[in-house]
């Protein structure tokens, strides 16, 4: 019987290959593990998108709220007009609402939208009103105005496929010094006068004159402040009414005074703020129905020789038409008298310089009118006559503080940790014997040696000048409580320069704050 040959076994090991069943396990492995690395660089990636957009929200966010803080004051705010708008946010805070027309560009939107990347992002804009606790809240603010701080809140939302994100970002914004006053509306001071009041014929009052003022708030002090042909004069009010009512007599001493229209200011003040009013009175010599106002140059330097440096300009109007008028007034020799030239209610004369010789001192010029309904009027204006042979004279040096009204305080305000000024604060001094182009320099001894030109501001009825110098805002001050400030005056007479000096004693108070809103 023949034999079949067989070929040789596959080995025992092993190393035979891969069975079909082995290769698609190993397939499926291969599957299962891929899936899982695309998944996980999926979510990667959608994490780090995830992470771009909120990182860009971010920045929409800040940039809204950087955009609305650097805008002028009086711009921040909403329109109730504007879709979104709401009466109160940030917690019931009421809403800064802006009435201004037309729209300012600059005043966002409540709802806006912003697209970056492709991605749109709803930008949700707040602004409210919060009351600052430096000065009491609510009953108890010592100004009585909530309305102190603006409270600036930025939301931003955005929505990629089923995922939804929200960033927020709030600041607060207090206004500046040069933008809000600071005493605005604080107190409120209205005064009642007379609307005219006769004069005697040296230009004092004829009768009593009563001024009566009533303030918005309870006030510790009020004073009556009005110029007359001797300089400012400030009269002490009597309070006869609950802080709120305050009166003054002013009694027939009283003068003299310039005919026309005369300003009575009261300044009221409490233990954190003031306020200030006025009323105008026509001040008149005679009982005529017509009255005459006049009007010269305040005041003017002589030459030399006594004569004028420069022609004397004298102007008479009439509340009705006049005819005809005269200025008489005093020389070295004596008495003189000038006619009016003009038309109508408009008529004046002009002083020429020329060898006419008159003496220093108070000028007064009065003025006599006939008007066309045959009645007559007298007025009066009066110039200061310097003498180019006194040397100056510095009389005064005060520091007006900008956060009281009409700075009425003095003071510098500053940081209290820099110790650097808020914001410019003007120093005025007062000199006579001088004119506008004489030299006026502000020092601060011990502290710099740097003098500052003082420019002239005005020319006061008794004929000294003020000169101004304002110091600007972030100029250094030192760690004290008050500072030494000097003003000196130099005017040269024959060749000869004449130099005269004021110092500040006690030193002008420096007064250190956190911050400028808190300088009242």
């Amino acid at each position: 019987m023949r034999k079949l040959h067989r070929g040789p076994r596959p080995a025992e090991n092993g190393d035979g290959g891969f069975t079909l069943i082995e290769m698609m396990v190993a397939l499926f492995v291969i599957a299962v593990v891929t899936a899982g690395f695309l998944a996980l660089s999926i979510s990667t990636l959608r994490a780090a998108s995830w992470h771009e957009d909120r990182t860009r929200a971010n920045q929409v966010a800040q940039n809204s709220l950087e955009s609305v803080v650097a805008q002028p004051w009086s711009t921040i705010g909403l329109y109730a007009s504007d879709t979104g708008y709401l009466a109160t946010a940030n917690g019931s805070e009421p809403t800064v609402t802006l009435t201004a027309s037309p729209r300012k560009p600059s005043v966002p939107l409540p709802v806006a939208t912003k697209t970056v990347s492709g991605v749109d992002y709803s930008v949700h804009t707040n602004i409210t009103w919060r009351d600052d606790a430096s000065d009491g809240t609510g009953g108890s603010d010592a100004n009585g105005d909530t309305h102190d701080i603006k409270h600036v809140a930025v939301s931003v939302t955005w929505t990629v496929g089923q995922h939804s994100g929200v960033v927020t970002m709030d600041g607060l914004r207090s206004p500046t010094a040069t933008e809000v006053a600071p005493n605005s509306g604080a107190m409120t001071v209205t005064v009642s006068g007379p609307v005219s009041q006769q004069l005697s014929a040296a230009g004092n009052l004829a009768t009593a004159m009563t001024i009566t003022a009533t303030t918005s708030k309870s006030a510790t002090t009020a004073s009556l402040r009005f110029g007359t042909r001797n300089g400012a004069q400030s009269v002490a009010m009597t309070n006869v009414g609950g802080g709120t009512s305050w009166s003054v007599t002013l009694p027939t001493t009283t003068g003299p005074f310039d005919t026309g229209p005369t300003n009575f200011t009261v300044v009221a003040t409490t233990s954190t703020t003031s306020g200030t009013g006025s009323t105008s009175v026509q001040l008149t010599i005679g009982a005529s129905t017509s009255t005459v106002t006049v009007k010269a140059t305040p005041s003017q330097t002589l030459s030399a020789t006594g004569t004028l440096s420069n022609a004397i300009s004298v102007t008479a109007t009439g509340s009705s038409a006049i005819t005809s008028g005269s200025v008489t007034y005093a020389t070295h020799a004596g008495s003189a008298t000038r006619f009016l030239a003009g038309s109508g209610n408009n008529w004046s004369v002009t002083l020429p310089a020329d060898a006419t010789v008159y003496d220093p001192g108070t000028e007064s010029f009065s003025v006599a009118v006939v008007f066309s309904d045959g009645s007559t009027g007298t007025g009066l204006a009066s110039i200061s006559l310097f003498s180019s042979s006194l040397p100056p004279d510095v009389t005064a040096l005060i520091a007006n503080s900008p956060f009281t009204a009409g700075g009425t305080t003095q003071g510098f305000c500053v940081d209290n940790t820099s110790f650097n000024l808020f914001t410019a604060t003007t120093v005025d001094a007062t000199v006579s014997n001088v004119a506008t182009t004489d030299t006026v320099r502000l020092t601060a001894p011990g502290l710099t040696t740097a003098e500052f030109v003082m420019s002239y501001l005005k020319t006061n009825a008794d004929g000294s000048m003020v000169f101004r110098y304002s110091v600007p805002s972030g100029t250094p001050f030192p760690n004290a409580t008050s500072i030494v400030l000097k003003a000196y005056a130099l005017k040269t007479i024959s060749g000869t320069q004449y130099r005269d000096d004021f110092v500040t004693s006690p030193g002008i108070p420096i007064q250190a704050f956190k911050k400028s809103s808190s300088c009242l």
